[in-house]
C-alpha cells in the first residue's frame, strides 16, 4: 500500500485557481452572449476592432462579430471542463491533471496577445501549469494512484509516528562494549530525532485539519488569489495605460452616458480607480497571506484570518455591488471559523 502523504498546499491552490477562474469566465462569457444583439454590446465590439487590419485580411466588421460569438461560444464548454477537471484533479485523478496543464498553457498563450493586462493572468496560468507537475505534485499523484514513490517522499503512515523511526530514516554505527570478551564492537541505530518544527507541535502528527479550517482557508486563498489578479489589472489600466483607458472610454456611449449622469470626469474616476484597486490588492495579499498561515493550525493565525473576513466585509460593502462575491465568501469563512471545534480544539493551541 503506498505511503500516506499529504496533498501539496500549492497543488490546491493551482486547482482552486483554473476553477474559480473557469467559473468567473464561464459567468462573464454568458452574460455577453446574453445582451449580445443590444446596441451597447454590438457598438463596443465594433469599436473594439481595428478595421485597417481586417480591410487587410479581407473581412468585415459583420463577419468578424459573428465569429466572435462562435468563439466565445466555443469557449463555454472549456471553462465548464476546466471547474469539473480542476475538482477531479485536486482528488489525485491524473487525466484531468492533463487537461488542466493544456488549459492553462492554451489560456496563458492567449492572454498574452492581451498585452500588459495579459501579463498577470498570463504569469498565473504559467505557474498553475508548473505546479501540476511540480515534484511534491508528481510525489502525491502517484501515491493516490498506487504507483511507486521516490523514498524522499515517503512520510510516516500512523498518526503519532516520527519520520526517524520508519524504515527509510538514516541510521548511525553505534559502539557497544561487550563484558564477556572485554571489547567493543558497533551495531546501528536510529538517527537521533529532529526537533519539533514548532514548541509544542510534532513533525508529523497525521492528525486531519478541521473540516471548518479547510473550507475557511481555502475559500480565502481562492477568493483573494482572483482580486489580487483583478486589483492588479486595474491598478496597471488606471496607471500605465490611463490615456488608452480614457480614449477607449470617450468611444463607449454607456460610459459617456454613466459620467455625465454621475457628473464624474474621466480623471476623477481614474484617480478613484486607483485608489481602489490599490486598497483591493493590499486587503487581497494580506487575505492570501491569512489563508495560508490559517492552514498551520495556529490559534493567532486563525484570529488574523477572522480579522480579515471582518475587513473583507466591510470593504465589499463599501464596493457594493461589485464587492458583493467577496462579500458572501467572506461571509462564508467568518461563519466556518466560528465554528466551535475551532474555538479551543487542542491541535490550534
Amino acid at each position: 500500500m503506498p505511503p500516506t502523504l499529504q496533498r501539496p498546499p500549492a497543488l490546491t491552490i493551482a486547482c482552486v485557481f483554473v476553477g474559480v477562474a473557469s467559473g468567473l469566465l464561464l459567468f462573464s462569457i454568458v452574460s455577453v452572449l446574453g445582451s449580445w444583439n443590444s446596441l451597447d454590446t454590438q457598438e463596443s465590439l465594433r469599436r473594439s476592432m481595428d478595421e485597417a487590419v481586417l480591410k487587410d485580411l479581407g473581412v468585415t466588421i459583420e463577419t468578424a462579430v459573428r465569429w466572435a460569438r462562435w468563439v466565445l461560444i466555443g469557449v463555454v464548454p472549456l471553462t465548464v471542463a476546466g471547474m469539473v477537471f480542476a475538482v477531479f484533479a485536486v482528488r489525485g485523478d491524473r487525466p484531468s491533471r492533463w487537461f488542466l496543464t493544456a488549459l492553462c498553457v492554451l489560456g496563458a498563450l492567449v492572454a498574452t496577445f492581451g498585452g500588459l493586462v495579459g501579463l498577470l493572468p498570463a504569469a498565473m496560468l504559467f505557474l498553475c501549469a508548473f505546479t501540476f507537475w511540480s515534484p511534491d505534485s508528481r510525489r502525491w499523484f502517484d501515491a493516490v494512484n498506487g504507483r511507486p514513490v521516490a523514498p524522499a517522499a515517503r512520510r510516516a503512515t500512523k498518526p503519532g509516528v516520527h519520520p526517524s523511526s520508519s524504515d527509510d530514516a538514516p541510521r548511525l554505527e553505534v559502539p557497544t562494549y561487550d563484558a564477556t570478551t572485554q571489547t567493543y564492537a558497533t551495531r546501528e541505530a536510529p538517527a537521533p530525532r529532529t526537533p519539533p518544527v514548532d514548541p509544542g507541535r510534532p513533525v508529523d502528527s497525521g492528525r486531519p485539519r478541521p473540516r471548518a479550517l479547510e473550507i475557511a482557508a481555502w475559500t480565502t486563498i481562492g477568493f483573494s488569489a482572483l482580486v489580487v489578479i483583478g486589483s492588479a489589472m486595474g491598478l496597471l489600466v488606471s496607471t500605465l495605460g490611463a490615456d488608452v483607458y480614457r480614449d477607449a472610454s470617450q468611444d463607449s456611449a454607456m460610459v459617456r452616458d454613466l459620467l455625465r449622469d454621475s457628473d464624474v470626469s474621466i480623471d476623477t474616476l481614474l484617480q478613484y480607480t486607483r485608489w481602489g484597486t490599490a486598497v483591493a490588492l493590499v486587503a487581497s495579499l494580506l487575505g492570501l497571506a491569512a489563508g495560508v498561515t490559517a492552514l498551520s493550525g495556529r490559534r493567532s493565525a486563525l484570529n488574523f484570518l477572522r480579522i480579515m473576513a471582518g475587513v473583507t466585509i466591510v470593504l465589499s460593502a463599501l464596493s457594493f455591488p461589485v464587492g458583493l462575491p467577496t462579500g458572501v465568501a467572506a461571509i462564508v469563512v467568518l461563519v466556518q471559523s466560528l465554528k466551535p471545534e475551532l474555538r479551543t480544539p487542542p491541535e490550534l493551541s
